[in-house]
């Protein structure tokens, strides 16, 4: 089976199909957010009929109620951890959600670059060609515990439980070639 790319983009994976046009996720969401604005400029519209209407006759008509878009404020912060060219179903995306999480926990204690590094190296485990599913979800385990210790205050943060859970992800991750020079990066980095 061949992979169909989108027919916007010419750079991801396909998943839907519009019109006989394949699209990725990204493209879609911007197809979306776009009949979105048609759909509301066309209620504004028929709302100013309806009221333009109503002065006329007399008889106030019901109007169309407009979605309002969902605008967000405050800082964004987003840890992007890609699966590339792996079995998605045999790797927990839960796991891979809650990472993400504390990620940007630990970005928001004001240690960027700590969660940058964690990121990086959670990226890397995902896209590793010579390590089976077994070991990338094992490793994301490990990565996991990891960023829910990092994510806490110092003071509340258990050493022997990261320094355990640290060896953990040497021990396994000295078994894949492509992840061997980033774990001592990754180490390194580490200061607990």
């Amino acid at each position: 089976m061949t992979m169909v790319l989108c027919s916007q983009c010419q750079q991801r994976q396909a998943f839907y199909k519009i019109e006989g046009h394949p699209l990725c996720i990204p493209c879609y969401q911007q197809y979306q957010q776009a009949e979105n604005l048609d759909f509301c400029r066309d209620a504004a519209l028929m709302n100013n009929l309806l009221a333009m209407f109503g002065a006329q006759t007399g008889i106030q008509m019901p109007r169309m109620q407009i979605p309002q878009p969902t605008i967000g404020v405050g800082q964004v912060n987003q840890h992007n951890v890609n699966v590339d060219r792996s079995v998605v179903g045999a790797i927990n995306t839960g796991r891979i959600e809650k990472l993400k999480v504390a990620l940007s926990d630990i970005q928001q204690g004001g240690d960027s670059a700590t969660a940058d590094v964690m990121a990086q190296f959670a990226s890397a485990v995902l896209s590793a060609n010579d390590a089976d599913n077994a070991v990338k979800n094992e490793l994301l385990e490990h990565l996991d515990c990891l960023s829910e210790q990092l994510a806490k205050s110092p003071t509340e943060r258990s050493p022997s439980v990261m320094k355990t859970v640290l060896g953990g992800i040497k021990r396994v991750a000295t078994t894949v070639a492509s992840l061997t020079k980033l774990y001592d990066v990754f180490e390194e980095h580490l200061d607990f």
